[in-house]
């Protein structure tokens, strides 16, 4: 019926979509250009491409964006840590989870250094290493990710706070 129509048109609509951010991003790529608009497209496309499972050529974006928002904005930036955040969550979804924690790692040494160790974001990383430390059998050191992660939502208040004792369970 008219759902079925809807989620084809929707499904199309996406593919046309990442057809135009990937001729946008290619167009940037051979240009050269290397500003922080360029970082945002590539970053974008591998966003969008992680969301349909192309994990390899997400993975490729994001190295892009990496290359030019560390020389943009710097190692020491917000943004930098997000990509290094993301690329940790694709090494996850393709089972590397050591790799997913070096970028973890990576992420969680920004967060602290540029929005501190109270921050939305520095709880999100804490809870996702915490959930790769279970998967690798660390159940030390996935409490311990849970409970920073865990102190950081209750004095924030955080709506992620119920999600963290899940985990913890």
């Amino acid at each position: 019926g008219f759902g079925q129509l809807n989620d084809k048109i929707k499904d199309q609509l996406r593919v046309w979509l990442l057809e135009v951010a990937l001729e946008a991003a290619e167009e940037h790529d051979v240009a050269g250009t290397k500003d922080e608009e360029t970082a945002r497209l590539f970053h974008n496309v591998a966003v969008t491409l992680t969301d349909i499972g192309d994990y390899t050529k997400a993975l490729e974006f994001y190295n892009k964006d990496l290359t030019i928002t560390r020389t943009t904005l710097g190692d020491k930036h917000p943004d930098t840590a997000a990509t290094y955040h993301n690329m940790a969550n694709v090494h996850y979804q393709q089972g590397g989870l050591s790799k997913a924690l070096e970028f973890y790692n990576k992420a969680l040494a920004i967060y602290v250094a540029t929005l501190g160790d109270k921050h939305s974001n520095t709880a999100r990383t804490y809870n996702n290493m915490a959930i790769v430390y279970e998967e690798q059998g660390d159940y030390a050191e996935a409490l311990e990710c849970y409970h920073k992660a865990l102190i950081i939502q209750l004095g924030n208040k955080h709506s992620n706070t119920a999600r963290t004792y899940k985990y913890m369970a």
